[in-house]
């Protein structure tokens, strides 16, 4: 059923895209047997339970593990309402929430890169913008809009908040604007190729925004499309996408944590002839080909889609619809990366709490990583949900970050509510407590999807032979680690079956452990038969051997989350006073050649031909008595190479030509 207004009034806005794929805990399966109210292909709607105030051309956004179904229209309230409808898929209640400044419908909703919830335009071609805390139930007005506007798509990517497309009383639009929520301000960006409306869009594991169907005909606008074009944060550029093979307007838009994106229902007629859909076809970036899902049970034009995660750690998509009496949500299974993994660069080691730029973090759950100071050198990193999905305890990776010498490392981590809060403390060189900058890395992967990585806690530093704790160690080669005292602060880490499929090559982290002003550094490693054996030394910060714990990590021809899904490169710098090389032993997921360039005696840019901004740069010393961290980080330029500047230094803090390694990660 088509009930549009005609452009110059209104559009419909029915289904709700959800620009990043928020991993949720859901207690459900629809794998085996076909249950009532599930269909063969694998979709169920019987388990999650409709909104119970039905509204349509509602907007959709994902914070947490709650979905929020904003505003909409009823038939008592035509021109929208104020209603928030939050939906826990834990338990399957819905919970009203503080309800908008504004009544809206035919607008747009989505989570922003500070981790509130931006709603945008609406009937009437509202300029208003306001955002939703979800910690504090609480509504904020911000900068609005320059111009009036329904219909559009809001999507966050590389720290801004887009605002894309949709129309107005002057016609279809094909406007991009971004918000800057740290300046509260809005920022012209290049158009969309085409006039749209009614499409969706959303931000790809790449960082770009990807922006399919609708109605884009700029001639009749009234022809459904298939376009699918692509945003380039980075470059502010726009490229061509292969065509949808069933045009639609009103797509679900949803990113799956395999990187592929899943298009759900719509509808696949124009305005005043549209008729509801049950296709689902999911696009390959990488491919850039289109394959077909399996259908919905129920047609979804008035709806929302967002992916979710059982408590099974198995990926499902969830479709939300009212248009349909009584109002369904629909799901499906959805085989993929299960990965539990995130991390942050904290730069503002004297602010309370905070959350950094989506550039510089990252959450497989897309749940939004806070840092919260808890005294001088002290914070406490919470990655949302990902104790949910972990297989085991993890590890976590600590690099000192910025140009004043420090000493960073992880005193513990551990579940709590469902997240990882890791606990980190940094030191100046003389052992003080010190606010500093740091990144930090958490993950723990799903069995049999990190191939050629392995991690450790070294728990016992007496010991001259123990196996680690086994919720906190992981060997995809197969065979628990051991770990043994050689000599005070001097370790051999042994990992079975590795030697044979990384041989010398490969690359190590090393984080002190337990909350001591100490360093560890690597020694050197290689195979020894099968096994592999990493030596590790540890020392107080004035350099004497100390016996102490710490994290150990190994990975080989993956990045150092040990995702497959991520972007990743990793590199031995160990011709400390060469002017300009490229390191034998490196790795580079887009196949370029990594380098390395000494600038000034203990200072180095490693160029690192990668295609996404921000990431996680995590260094690890090699056995001199010195020590290295990361002193900044530049997002790709235009030509796609990152640049990691590297400092390192003397017991005392003074430069010195040092080796290490450098592992990147992007999420």
């Amino acid at each position: 059923m088509d009930t549009s207004p005609s452009i110059g009034a209104s559009f419909r806005r029915c289904i709700a895209a959800i620009s990043v794929a928020a991993l949720l805990v859901v207690g459900l399966s629809v794998t085996g047997a076909t249950p009532a109210g599930a269909n063969a292909q694998g979709w169920n709607n019987g388990v999650l339970p409709g909104m119970p105030t039905q509204v349509n051309a509602f907007g959709t956004a994902v914070a947490g593990n709650i979905v929020f179904v904003i505003g909409g229209f009823d038939s008592a309230n035509p021109g929208g309402t104020n209603l928030v409808q939050a939906l826990d898929p834990t338990t399957g209640i819905w919970t009203a929430k503080a309800t908008m400044p504004v009544s809206r419908s035919y607008f747009s909703a989505g989570l922003g890169p500070d981790g509130r919830i931006y709603v945008v335009g609406g009937y009437g071609y509202l300029t208003e913008v306001d955002a939703y805390t979800p910690s504090t139930n609480s509504w904020t007005t911000v900068a609005p809009l320059p111009y009036g506007v329904a219909d559009a798509q809001v999507v966050s990517a590389d720290g801004l908040l887009y605002v894309i497309g949709g129309g107005n009383s002057t016609g279809y639009l094909s406007t991009v604007e971004a918000y800057n929520p740290g300046t509260d301000s809005w920022t012209a960006k290049r158009s969309l190729p085409s006039f749209r409306v009614q499409f969706g869009a959303a931000e790809g594991h790449d960082g770009r925004i990807y922006v399919m169907g609708g109605i884009g005909n700029v001639t009749t606008h009234e022809s459904v499309s298939g376009v699918v074009e692509i945003y380039n944060p980075v470059t502010d550029h726009w490229s061509r996408g292969a065509t949808m093979p069933t045009p639609r307007r009103f797509p679900g838009v949803v990113v799956m944590s395999t990187g592929l994106i899943a298009a759900v229902g719509g509808e696949t007629g124009g305005l005043g002839s549209g008729v509801a859909s049950k296709v689902v076809t999911e696009y390959d970036p990488v491919s850039n080909t289109w394959a077909k899902m399996p259908n919905l049970l129920d047609a979804n034009d008035g709806g929302g889609a967002a992916d979710v995660a059982n408590s099974l750690g198995e990926e499902q998509i969830v479709s939300v619809t009212g248009a349909n009496t009584p109002a369904p949500t629909d799901l499906i299974s959805v085989p993929g990366d299960q990965m539990a993994d995130g991390y942050v660069l904290a730069n503002q080691p004297t602010a309370t709490s905070y959350a950094p730029t989506s550039t510089f973090q990252w959450n497989s759950t897309d749940a939004v990583n806070t840092i919260q100071r808890t005294g001088t050198g002290n914070y406490t990193v919470t990655f949302p949900f990902l104790a949910t999905l972990a297989t085991n305890g993890g590890t976590v990776d600590v690099t000192s970050f910025g140009t004043t010498p420090a000493n960073c490392g992880v005193d513990n981590w551990n579940p709590v509510g469902g997240a990882i809060e890791a606990q980190i403390s940094c030191f100046d060189d003389a052992g003080a407590a010190l606010d500093s900058e740091f990144t930090a890395s958490f993950t723990a992967p799903y069995i049999g999807l990190s191939p050629n990585l392995a991690y450790a806690w070294a728990n016992d530093p007496l010991s001259p032979s123990y196996t680690p704790p086994s919720p906190y160690q992981y060997n995809t080669a197969g065979g628990p680690i051991t770990i043994g005292n050689v000599g005070t602060g001097q370790y051999v880490v042994t990992v079975p079956g590795m030697g044979s499929v990384a041989g010398a090559n490969g690359i190590i982290a090393v984080t002190p452990y337990g909350g001591s002003a100490t360093s560890c550094a690597v020694v050197n490693w290689g195979p020894s038969g099968s096994a592999e054996t990493i030596k590790v030394n540890c020392t107080t910060l004035s350099g004497s051997p100390v016996n102490t714990t710490y994290d150990v990590s190994f990975s080989y021809g993956i990045n150092i989350l040990g995702d497959n899904w991520l972007s990743g490169a990793y590199l031995l710098a160990n011709q400390p006073t060469t002017g300009h090389y490229a390191p034998a032993n490196q790795y580079n997921e887009v196949g370029g050649s990594n380098t390395v360039k000494r600038i000034a005696p203990g200072s180095y840019i490693a160029s690192l031909p990668i295609q996404a901004p921000g990431g996680d740069p995590q260094v690890t010393s090699l056995a001199s008595g010195n020590r290295c961290q990361v002193a900044s980080f530049t997002s790709p330029n235009a030509g796609g190479t990152a640049k990691v500047s590297v400092l390192c230094f003397t017991t005392t803090g003074s430069p010195a030509d040092s080796a290490y390694m450098l592992q990147w990660a992007h999420g």
